[in-house]
């Protein structure tokens, strides 16, 4: 330091100008690395008026590069994101491309601080590419390193991590310490949201011997606060606090604001498992008011949110109310329309919190008309990326105009009139503290009831899959099953009995009163969660009987994605000649990576296929006639797909096939340069002309559950414009399901409407396995009757 000021002071005598703004320029980023921020931006603010003197446009633009990232770490995003700016326009003028590369990952660092994701993946990716094309390997680990936590800001933690697990090994193989420390932190960060919580502190301890080496307060104030939060999640307030309160003094010795409104956040939070909770309300004012300051749009909502749940545990509801609807209204801001569908799901995850909480605050003000506003926020909350889609897409198909906002409650009722149905909306909420099922009931009338069931020391999601586990239904679609012995098979049927009965008085009993007498009389299941799973036609009540006895069920995303499959089935015609219908069987099956060989065949179903096929006049697709590639040519214009083969719940997830995609995919015949799988993500984008597709394989209704439902093959075939489809929720016998399917077309002939037809089904296939609704009771119908 002694030496750069007795240099500067030797040109200032002898008016050198170049060495002069070389010099100052070295001292700015002395002072930066140290921390001092305003004396690093006074001399920095000296060395580019030097050289706007004397014209040096390669140094201006490095000055106002480092101006960037001191602006950013005080928080001051607007004028970082105004330096940044200036600096790229003079390296793209100058051809300079290694440090253009530099200002686009860091303009895209600040535009997802500000919740613009698309235009920061979109800078930061065309900074990959111009590192790439140049072997800046460098330039690449900084790229990469940005990319991956923006990917990981959406939730798209795969993504991220993989990315940043390339960094660590480029940037240790280069010996570029601070970036292996920040890398470092990353990692941490996204074990953490694995629930991997050694190997998270490991990596935290790693990146803060490092920072604290090479002498950077802003990275030790980042491990510590990671540090914090971690401990905070494991409920170590105490440490937490500790860890937390030493980052927040680093942050303010150094001035760097645009850290310090994050970290008051988890300071308020660890006050709070203290028992604290004036002090961590008193926290999260000032925390709310920082990142209004800084312009922080995400950090902002999450403060928000954060004082909603303090409110409500202090019982000041009215202020709770308030500050959670500005919360998901900042939220919603921050979702662009641009993004992939993928993206989209995956950062509404990341949201769901605010609008469980605002739920619990409006029930818990004991008003009926705020019970009624929950299911408003409840519907708000759920399925959007789905919506967005579907809006967008029968836009495109159609001359109507589609209204993306979520529905009120008179729209709602609309929903409810229109479908001649009963709507059941779920919504699982506290899941943390105090876990309660909400339960709002919409009558066609248009009268609307709320029913609450408290799940205190009950674990649904795992009451769910051992229901399942009691009725047997895992694995892939299945031929005949071994036989077990009497006794073995009476203990197994006493078990699924009371687990389905279980099901029953949680689900169902709180609003028995509320859904019609008359059996034809249609009811549609909103679930959410864990509850997607649930196979309600199989539920018995206290009298023995199962719930598809009682009603004609349906199933639904979500009310809003209701009313627009109703909106697609309207542009559709009815089944008129054999050239409208698509009948697939049993085709020669593909090898997977999931098993050891091609997956077995499956001869019910190719007997299903073809006695299907008859009742329409049509042929059947079945064994090598059943191709991927003529079917994907052929299935966008029949009026009926029927699809009788292995579905592969597996595909999509990298762990279980080595593909990364949307999940699901439906197994046919390969070749032609097509591998025999007809992916999730291959139907999501076709245009499809069907009224109806029926999916007679395993596992077809299922997917990844997440707070936009469940993601899977349903949500790709109703987003490719088929209103209506039957899917499965377990592995199905083969042999049931082909009497199954043979009955609900027969119902179909004889004038029933789908869920009439599906319900007659299942009872005509019960008789035959009448305690035994693995046989019959997999399949729902997702989206339309008529």
């Amino acid at each position: 330091m002694e030496s750069f000021e007795s240099a500067l002071n030797i040109v200032q005598e002898i008016s050198f100008r170049p060495d002069e703004a070389d010099l100052l320029n070295r001292l700015g980023n002395v002072y930066y690395m140290q921390g001092r921020y305003d004396e690093a931006v006074e001399v920095l603010q000296q060395a580019l008026a030097l050289s706007q003197e004397i014209d040096h446009r390669s140094d201006q633009a490095f000055i106002l590069s480092t101006l960037s990232v001191i602006e950013l770490d005080r928080g001051q995003f607007a004028q970082a994101l105004n330096y940044g700016q200036q600096s790229l326009a003079i390296l793209q003028e100058i051809g300079a491309r290694p440090t253009q590369a530099d200002l686009l990952v860091l303009t895209g660092r600040i535009k997802s601080i500000q919740g613009d994701y698309v235009a920061a993946i979109a800078a930061q990716q065309q900074a990959l590419d111009i590192v790439t094309d140049i072997s800046d390997l460098d330039g690449e680990a900084y790229a990469r390193q940005q990319l991956g936590l923006t990917y990981s800001e959406i939730g798209q933690y795969d993504r991220a991590f993989a990315l940043n697990q390339q960094v660590l090994e480029i940037s240790q193989r280069i010996g570029d310490r601070s970036r292996e420390a920040s890398t470092l932190d990353i990692i941490g960060n996204l074990y953490a949201e694995q629930g991997k919580s050694q190997e998270a502190l490991d990596a935290y301890a790693q990146a803060l011997v490092i920072w604290q080496d090479i002498g950077s307060p802003i990275g030790e104030s980042r491990s510590l606060r990671n540090v914090g939060f971690l401990r905070e999640q494991l409920g170590d307030y105490a440490d937490a606090q500790q860890a937390l309160q030493q980052a927040l003094d680093l942050q303010r010795r150094i001035g760097a604001q645009g850290h310090e409104g994050l970290t008051l956040n988890g300071l308020a939070i660890a006050q709070a498992g203290s028992g604290n909770l004036d002090e961590a309300t008193t926290l999260l004012r000032e925390a709310i008011s920082l990142h209004e300051e800084t312009g922080d749009h995400p950090g902002r909502a999450q403060a928000l949110s954060d004082l909603g749940t303090m409110l409500l545990q202090t019982g000041q509801l009215a202020e709770a109310e308030t500050m959670l609807y500005e919360a998901i209204a900042l939220l919603e801001s921050l979702r662009p329309s641009e993004l992939q569908d993928t993206d989209k799901i995956a950062l509404f995850d990341t949201q769901l919190a605010a609008y469980d909480t605002l739920q619990r605050v409006l029930v818990a003000q004991n008003d009926p008309a705020k019970a009624l506003s929950a299911l408003e926020v409840a519907e708000r909350g759920r399925a959007r990326a789905f919506v967005e889609s579907l809006t967008v897409r029968l836009g495109d198909r159609t001359d109507l105009e589609i209204d993306t906002a979520s529905p009120n409650l008179d729209q709602m009722r609309q929903t409810a009139q229109q479908q001649n149905a009963t709507l059941v909306e779920y919504s699982i909420v506290g899941a943390d503290d105090s876990p309660e099922l909400y339960i709002w009931v919409i009558a066609p009338t248009g009268d609307i009831t709320f029913r609450q069931q408290s799940l205190a020391g009950i674990e649904l999601a795992d009451l769910v899959i051992d229901t399942r586990a009691a009725i047997g239904v895992r694995g892939s679609r299945a031929g005949a099953r071994p036989q077990r012995r009497p006794e073995v098979l009476a203990q197994q049927r006493a078990e699924t009995t009371a687990k389905l009965t279980q099901l029953h008085e949680l689900l169902m009993a709180p609003i028995a009163d509320l859904l019609p007498t008359d059996p034809e009389q249609r009811v549609i299941m909103i679930p959410q969660g864990d509850l997607f799973l649930v196979p309600f036609p199989a539920l018995l009540n206290a009298d023995g009987s199962y719930l598809i006895e009682q009603h004609t069920l349906l199933t639904a995303p979500s009310i809003h994605v209701l009313d627009l499959t109703r909106q697609q089935r309207q542009q559709r015609g009815d089944i008129a000649s054999p050239d409208d219908v698509l009948v697939v069987g049993n085709p020669d099956m593909p090898t997977v990576e999931i098993s050891d060989g091609p997956l077995p065949g499956l001869f019910g179903a190719e007997e299903e296929a073809i006695k299907i096929a008859d009742l329409f006049g049509a042929e059947a697709l079945t064994g090598s006639a059943a191709t991927e590639a003529y079917i994907k040519q052929q299935m966008t214009e029949p009026r009926l797909l029927h699809l009788a083969t292995h579905g592969l719940l597996e595909y999509g997830f990298p762990d279980e096939s080595g593909v990364r995609d949307l999940p699901g995919a439906i197994a046919l015949t390969p070749g032609n340069g097509e591998d025999g799988l007809l992916t999730a993500a291959e139907i999501y984008s076709m245009n499809l002309n069907a009224d109806l597709v029926v999916l007679s394989a395993c596992d077809t209704g299922r997917g990844r559950i997440t707070g936009d439902g469940v993601v899977g093959l349903s949500r790709a075939f109703i987003s490719a414009g088929a209103p209506s489809v039957v899917v499965s929720l377990w592995a199905v016998p083969d042999a049931s399901t082909a009497e199954l399917m043979v009955a609900f077309y027969n119902q179909l002939d004889q004038g029933q409407d789908k869920a009439q037809a599906l319900r007659q089904a299942m009872l005509t296939t019960m008789q035959q396995y009448p305690d035994d609704p693995k046989h019959w009771a997999a399949f729902t119908l997702i989206g339309e009757a008529d």
